[in-house]
C-alpha cells in the first residue's frame, strides 16, 4: 500500500472499531484468544487530537527538535514495553517515544527516534511509494548488520592455501603421516595409508562401473571401516555418496534409490539380504579381506572434478510426504573442515567420535573434521553408543577427546567429572542454558547450529559457566555469511526477529530433482558481490543480540528437531491422512517438560470408525523411520480452531487421550504394577498394559535411559541397559526379572496396595474402552 492507501484503510477499520469503543478491557481479553494474565497488548498507540494552533516559537521549536531528534527522558511511568503517542496540532504533529526501563530505554528509543525520523523522511519523498518497502534502517546500522555482523573473521585453521577437493586434502594427510591412526573400530584399525590404499583400490572399480563427477553411490553399511573407506572412495572415484540407513522402511529405502538414480550400491551380505530387492547393482566390501597383490593403490585422477561437483546426497523429511536429497558439493565440505578444525582445535593428536548415523550430515561433519586434521576417527557399535551409561564408557574407555552429540543426550549425565576435560559439541537442537553453564566448567562447550542445506554448521558459539540469559548460537563461522531478514528480504534491526538466511561457501546447490522448491529456498544473495550466489532460506527465526551473536527464537513453519533429527510435521500428517478411517489429523511437537520433546499425533476419525493405536503406528512404521513416529495419539470429535478458521495448535489437550485398544491387559501382581507404573511415569501416560511396548508407547533411547534408573531402584544390579531393548513390555522385563531373582517379586513390600490399584485400573480401562467402543 502506498501511503495515501494506507491512510484510508487505517481510516475505515477505525470507523468500525469505534462502535465498540466502549468495550471494557475485561470484556476484550475475554473474547481474544490471550488467556489471562498474559496481556492483552504490549504496544501502545495513543493519539492526541490537539485543539488550538500553537505559537510560530512553539512550531519552530518542535521543527528544530525533529532535525535533531533529540531523546529525552520521560518521567512518566508506563507498563508497557514501547509507546507512541501522537499529538496532533493540525498544522503539524509531535511523536513521544516512551518505553519500560527494562528494555534499555535510551538505545531502544534513541534507534526509534532515527527509525520514525526516516519513515516520515521516507512517506515525504516517496508518497507514491509501497510503506513495506521504505527503508527506515539507519545507514551505519545497516552496513553493520550487513557486514560486520553477518561476516564471520578469517580462518586462521592453516597459514598456506588447501585443496579444494575433500579428499585430497585426506591424500594430503596420508602422505604426511602414513602411518598415524586414521579409524578404528574396537580391535580393527587402519593408518592413514592403509585407508587411503583401501579407498583407492575401491575407487578404481567404482570409476570401472561407470561413477564419475555428480554420479551417485549409494552406501547401505553398518557402523564400521567400511564406512569411512567408501566414503573416501566415492570421493575419489569424483562421485557423490547417497547414505542409506538399512534399519529405515523399505517403502522409505525404495524411494531414496528410485529418486537417487545411483550408479551402484556399496554393501555388506547381512545388509543386503535385509534390503528391498532393487535394479541397482550392489558391491559388497569388508575391510577385513586382504587387497590383492596386483590392486591399483595409486591416487586415481578424475579428469574435469571440480569444487562445485557433488560430494554427497543426504534425504531430509519432506512436509510432502516424502524426503527430499539435499545437493552437497566439495567446496562446502572442504569449508566445514577447515572452520571446525580451527573453532574446536582438532589435531593430530585428537580423537574424534563417529557419533551420528551416517545417514545424517552430522557424521560427514565428524569424518571431515577428523581425516582432514591428521586426527583419528573412533568408530563404535549401536550398543556402545546408546546415551546414558554405554556412551560414556565408550567416551572414557576410547579417550575421546571431540564428540558432537544433541543437547538431550548430555542432559542424560549429571555430573562433568565423570568425563576428562573434552570439547563437548551440541547441536541439532535447543541447549538449555543451565545445562551448557554445568558442562561448561570443566569442558570447552560449543553450541553449533547449520541446516543440512549449508552443510551442517553455519555458526558456532562457545559456551562460558558465567553465559547469562538465553544460549546463543554463536557466529558465522568462516566464508558463511548469515542475515537475519523480514518479510520483505531486509535486514531487520538488532533485537528484532526475523527468518536467518545462509550465503558463503556452504550453500548447497539446491534439492536434486525439486526445481520449483530450490528456486523457493535458495534465493539471489541481494546482499553480497559474489556474482550467482545464492541464499538459502532456513526458515528459522532469530535476532541479533547486543554482543553480535544470534539467539534461535523458532520455525515459522512446523519443521521440528526432536532428540537432534530434523523432522516435516506435514509428511507424517500425509502419511496419518492417506489411512482409511482418518478423517482428519495434526502432529506437533510437544515438550510439556523441559527437555522431553515428543511428538504426539491428534485424529478426528471418520463416523463410526475406532481407530487402533496399534494399527496406526504399523502402517507408519511401514514408511516413516523411528525417531519420526509419534509417541502418543489421541482421538478428538474435531480439531479445535481459531476465530479465523485455522488450527489452534495451543488449544490441543495433552496427550492423554489415548486409543486403548482391545487387547489391554492390565498389572497382574505386584511386580508388575511396580515395573507399569514406572512405564507410565517416564512416557507420561494414565496407564500402561503388561503387554504394551515400551518403544511402541513412545519411548525412545534417552527415555529407556530413565526407566532403566526407575527400574534400577526398585530392583538394584537385576538387570542392564541393553535388557531394556530387548525386553520391551512390562510383562517381559518382569520375567527377566524373576529369571534372576525369583523373590524379587514380593521384594518392594507393595503387594496387596498394588494388586487393588491394579484393579482398580483394570475396572478404568474396561470403562473407557466401553465409552471408546460407543463412539
Amino acid at each position: 500500500h502506498t501511503p495515501r492507501q494506507m491512510v484510508r484503510d487505517v481510516h475505515q477499520q477505525l470507523a468500525r472499531l469505534l462502535q465498540h469503543e466502549c468495550a471494557p478491557l475485561s470484556l476484550a481479553q475475554r473474547c481474544s484468544a490471550v488467556a489471562a494474565p498474559l496481556p492483552l497488548f504490549t504496544t501502545l498507540l495513543n493519539y492526541r487530537q490537539k485543539q488550538g494552533e500553537r505559537t510560530a516559537a512553539a512550531r519552530a521549536q518542535a521543527e528544530k527538535d525533529w532535525v535533531g531528534m533529540q531523546v529525552q527522558t520521560n518521567e512518566e511511568r508506563t507498563n508497557f514495553p514501547l509507546g507512541v503517542s501522537v499529538d496532533d496540532h493540525g498544522d503539524d504533529f509531535a511523536i513521544t517515544l516512551q518505553s519500560a526501563p527494562r528494555v534499555d530505554p535510551d538505545r531502544v528509543l534513541a534507534y526509534l527516534a532515527t527509525a520514525v525520523a526516516g519513515l516520515v523522511e521516507g512517506l515525504q519523498l516517496g508518497s507514491e511509494q509501497a510503506v513495506a518497502t521504505i527503508d527506515i534502517l539507519p545507514a551505519p546500522e545497516r552496513d553493520r548488520l550487513l557486514g560486520e555482523l553477518s561476516h564471520a573473521k578469517a580462518c586462521q585453521a592453516v597459514a598456506a592455501p588447501l585443496a579444494d577437493l575433500i579428499h585430497a586434502r585426506i591424500e594430503a594427510q596420508a602422505q604426511a603421516q602414513p602411518e598415524a591412526l586414521a579409524a578404528c573400530f574396537g580391535t580393527d584399525r587402519l593408518s592413514y595409508r592403509e585407508l587411503n590404499q583401501r579407498a583407492n583400490h575401491l575407487a578404481h572399480r567404482l570409476m570401472a562401473l561407470g561413477v564419475g563427477p555428480d554420479q551417485r553411490v549409494a552406501i547401505a553399511l553398518e557402523r564400521g571401516l567400511e564406512l569411512v573407506i567408501a566414503a573416501l572412495a566415492v570421493w575419489k572415484a569424483g562421485g557423490a555418496f547417497v547414505p542409506l540407513d538399512p534399519s529405515n522402511p523399505a517403502e522409505r529405502l525404495v524411494h531414496m534409490l528410485t529418486d537417487a538414480e545411483p550408479v551402484v550400491m556399496l554393501t555388506q551380505p547381512g545388509v543386503l539380504a535385509r534390503l528391498p530387492s532393487t535394479a541397482v547393482p550392489t558391491l559388497c566390501i569388508d575391510a577385513r579381506e586382504p587387497l590383492p597383490s596386483d590392486a591399483p593403490v595409486g591416487n586415481p585422477v578424475v579428469a574435469g572434478l571440480a569444487p562445485q561437483h557433488l560430494a554427497y546426497v543426504i534425504y531430509t523429511s519432506g512436509s510432502t510426504g516424502l524426503p527430499k536429497g539435499v545437493l552437497n558439493h566439495h567446496a562446502g565440505l572442504c569449508n566445514l573442515a577447515s572452520a571446525q578444525i580451527s573453532a574446536f582445535g582438532v589435531s593430530a593428536d585428537s580423537r574424534v567420535l563417529q557419533f551420528a548415523s551416517f545417514s545424517f550430515d552430522a557424521s560427514v561433519s565428524e569424518l571431515v573434521m577428523a581425516l582432514c586434521s591428521g586426527a583419528c576417527l573412533v568408530l563404535a557399535s549401536s550398543d556402545d553408543l546408546r546415551p546414558g551409561e554405554p556412551l560414556l564408557q565408550t567416551l572414557r574407555a576410547q579417550a575421546i577427546s571431540h564428540v558432537t552429540l544433541p543437547a538431550a543426550v548430555v542432559g542424560l549425565w549429571s555430573d562433568p567429572s565423570l568425563l576428562p576435560p573434552m570439547t563437548l559439541v551440541v547441536a541439532g537442537d535447543t541447549c538449555p542454558p543451565d545445562l551448557a553453564r554445568h558442562w561448561a566448567v570443566r569442558h570447552r562447550f560449543f553450541n553449533a547450529y547449520g541446516p543440512t542445506e549449508a552443510t551442517v554448521c553455519a555458526t558456532v558459539f562457545r559456551c562460558s559457566d558465567a553465559h547469562e540469559g538465553a544460549l546463543p548460537i554463536g557466529r558465522p563461522i568462516d566464508q558463511v555469511q548469515v542475515y537475519i531478514v523480514d518479510a520483505a528480504m531486509r535486514p531487520v534491526p538488532e533485537g528484532v526477529v526475523g527468518e536467518l538466511c545462509i550465503g558463503g561457501a556452504g550453500v548447497a546447490r539446491g534439492y536434486w530433482r525439486r526445481d520449483e522448491l530450490s528456486a523457493s529456498k535458495f534465493v539471489p544473495d541481494g546482499f553480497g558481490a559474489t556474482p550467482g550466489a545464492r541464499l538459502y532460506m532456513t526458515g528459522d527465526l532469530g535476532r541479533w543480540m547486543p554482543d553480535g551473536n544470534i539467539e534461535f527464537v523458532g520455525r515459522r513453519d512446523h519443521q521440528v528437531k526432536v532428540r537432534g533429527f530434523r523432522i516435516e510435521l506435514g509428511e507424517i500428517e500425509t502419511r496419518l491422512r492417506a489411512i482409511e478411517g482418518v478423517q482428519d489429523v495434526a502432529v506437533i511437537a510437544r515438550e510439556d517438560r523441559p527437555g522431553d520433546k515428543r511428538i504426539v499425533a491428534y485424529l478426528v476419525p471418520q463416523a463410526h470408525t475406532v481407530l487402533s493405536t496399534a494399527d496406526l503406528r504399523a502402517v507408519l512404521a511401514d514408511t516413516l523411520p523411528d525417531y519420526m513416529l509419534p509417541s502418543a495419539y489421541v482421538t478428538l470429535e474435531a480439531l479445535p480452531l481459531t476465530r479465523n478458521g485455522k488450527l489452534d495448535r495451543k488449544a490441543l489437550p495433552l496427550p492423554f487421550a489415548q486409543v486403548l485398544d482391545a487387547g489391554f491387559v492390565a498389572p497382574r501382581d505386584a511386580m508388575e504394577q511396580a515395573i507399569a507404573e514406572r512405564f507410565a511415569a517416564v512416557l507420561q501416560l494414565p496407564q500402561v498394559g503388561v503387554h504394551d511396548s515400551f518403544f511402541e508407547l513412545g519411548g525412545n533411547s534417552l527415555l529407556v535411559v530413565q526407566l532403566h534408573s526407575q527400574i534400577g531402584q526398585l530392583f538394584p544390579g537385576r538387570l542392564a541397559l541393553a535388557d531394556f531393548f530387548n525386553h520391551t513390555t512390562v510383562a517381559r522385563l518382569a520375567a527377566a526379572i524373576r529369571s534372576e531373582d525369583p523373590g524379587a517379586a514380593t521384594a518392594q513390600g507393595q503387594g496387596r496396595a498394588q494388586l487393588r490399584r491394579s484393579r482398580a485400573a483394570s475396572q478404568q480401562d474396561r470403562a473407557r474402552r466401553g465409552r471408546v467402543a460407543q463412539q
